[in-house]
């Protein structure tokens, strides 16, 4: 089986593109004869609200539920997350962006190589890196605009950084359309419904242009969200009139035939890693017609020609595009045949993806193993309550907060980060620390 297990990390199920990431990999892993699976910690607690839909977890890859109970502490968490990672030494452990468990890591011990990664171009992720890299074998960012800012942040880090982009399975040929000049443009969007990154509701502004100008549409939205029924509210008329579908979650094994009904793609958010649903449409030559953003768009789209970037928050810009292509089908078709080959003939799809992380591991063992790179030792450094407004570390609900002292000042100063309230004592710990020495 390999000389290492590999652990990859995930809260929950949700829909995110993170969790799309941790089942390519595991799978990929698995299928190669490598021991991985799912590390899930968060699926029954009381401590964080979940969404009352998740997304169908996959038959065909191993998952493990942490052993703890409904009631349990934080402290509980976290001492059962270390015994459970330790029992499988030697292995890897990704804690992904299971942000209030990777605390741990600066208890780890040698004979766990820990690979963390950075999903995300916003201030959350900064803060995960900031706060834990120090206590990584290796830092894996999934664009190079990412890895260009975690190095210029802390330079430190800059020998342990790896760019591997996050990937999808690519079909040899691409799909074909049928598709006459009468029909309505069929538009497509599949994801996470929120403001705060993905700026959702431009889509019915979006939407609302291309009625004004009479482009005939179809619009299929597929997720879930905070922001889902505001969305529907506004997307009401199209609803009644048969224009606009809503189709709840979508399993991931179903979002290939999804894409294949549509010819674009959109996408309207603010930041992105890699984005899983730009990727799984180019591959399946539905047109992406996306914001122009810093961190993997660039690496993905040729505007004009593998599809279209637009300013963000630039609705008119997006109904202008959608026009053209909806115009002329030519270039469409064009189009499409362009962003499928861009994903087949690149780095992009999972083989490369797993052959690179293998390499990675190999690196990480091998230098752990012989004492080239030894992580410092440390204590554990829960997350900020709060980030950029959003709340990361809902220590309120405690009644007591984790932190002490010494370790608020161990946390950086993170641009719209809120750190938790001091408490002076460690008795919180004791317990992990007895399990470290």
């Amino acid at each position: 089986m390999g000389r290492f297990r590999v652990v990859v990390g995930s809260p929950s199920w949700q829909l995110n593109g993170v969790n799309v990431f941790a089942e390519h990999l595991t799978r990929g892993l698995v299928q190669r004869g490598i021991d991985a699976h799912i590390f899930a910690t968060e699926h029954d607690t009381w401590l964080v609200q979940l969404p009352k839909e998740l997304m169908p977890f996959p038959s065909d890859i191993p998952k493990v539920e942490i052993n703890t109970p409904h009631q349990a502490t934080w402290e509980e968490h976290w001492y059962r997350t270390i015994k459970y990672v330790e029992s499988l030494a030697p292995c890897i452990y990704l804690p992904n962006s299971d942000f209030r468990h990777s605390c741990v890591t600066p208890l780890l011990s040698k004979n766990v190589c820990v690979v963390g990664l950075i999903q995300g171009d916003d201030p959350i992720h900064y803060e995960h890196v900031h706060r834990l890299g120090r206590y990584w074998d290796a830092i894996v960012c999934v664009s190079e605009e990412i890895a260009d800012k975690v190095a210029r942040q802390d330079a430190d880090y800059r020998p342990r950084i790896h760019s591997i982009p996050n990937t999808v399975v690519v079909p040899p040929t691409c799909p074909t359309r049928e598709r006459r000049p009468a029909d309505p443009l069929r538009i497509v969007y599949h994801g996470v419904f929120n403001t705060y990154q993905k700026r959702i509701l431009h889509v019915a502004d979006i939407l609302a242009e291309l009625e004004n100008r009479g482009v005939p549409f179809r619009m299929t939205m597929a997720g879930l969200g905070p922001q889902k029924d505001e969305l529907l509210d506004r997307c009401r008329r199209w609803i009644d009139n048969n224009q606009f579908d809503y189709r709840g979650i979508v399993a991931h094994h179903a979002i290939d035939e999804l894409l294949r009904e549509n010819d674009v793609y959109i996408m309207t958010s603010a930041f992105e890693g890699m984005p899983h649903a730009v990727l799984e449409a180019m591959s399946q030559g539905c047109v992406p017609v996306v914001t122009d953003i810093d961190s993997g768009i660039p690496e993905l789209v040729r505007d004009g020609v593998s599809g279209f970037r637009v300013p963000v928050g630039d609705t008119v810009a997006f109904a202008d595009r959608l026009e053209e292509l909806h115009r002329n089908p030519d270039q469409l078709q064009r189009m499409s045949w362009g962003s499928h080959h861009a994903i087949l003939q690149s780095r992009f799809n999972v083989d490369a993806m797993v052959d690179a992380y293998l390499k990675l591991f190999d690196k990480v063992f091998d230098a752990s193993a012989q004492g080239r790179f030894q992580r410092p030792n440390g204590t554990i450094l829960p997350p900020p309550a709060v980030v950029n407004g959003l709340s990361i570390f809902p220590c309120e609900t405690m009644g007591y907060i984790w932190q002490t002292e010494k370790l608020l000042a161990e946390v950086p100063a993170i641009p719209g980060a809120k750190p938790t309230q001091p408490r002076s004592l460690i008795r919180r710990w004791w317990r992990a620390l007895t399990y470290r020495s």
